[in-house]
């Protein structure tokens, strides 16, 4: 049992870490945006490209961790 118990734990804690990271991700492109508009020239060359993956990479760990957590609801 207690194994169970650990093992339900680990999964929630990656869980909520996975979603925090997405959440993160897909904060950061509207923050390099908001420095970009104070500073007549870009911070990020590639700015695109880091909006782009950091967009696919935040709605990744959004949905992993949403899985994660979701499968601990179903477990319990």
């Amino acid at each position: 049992m207690e194994q169970i118990t650990m093992f339900l734990w680990l999964i929630t804690i990656a869980g909520v870490i996975c979603c925090l990271f997405g959440l993160l991700f897909l904060a950061s492109p509207h923050a390099v945006h908001k420095l970009n508009q104070g500073i007549s020239r870009s911070i990020l060359s590639v700015d695109t490209t880091f909006v782009k993956y950091n967009r696919y990479t935040g709605v990744s760990f959004l949905a992993i961790g949403t899985v994660l957590l979701y499968i601990v609801i179903r477990i319990l």
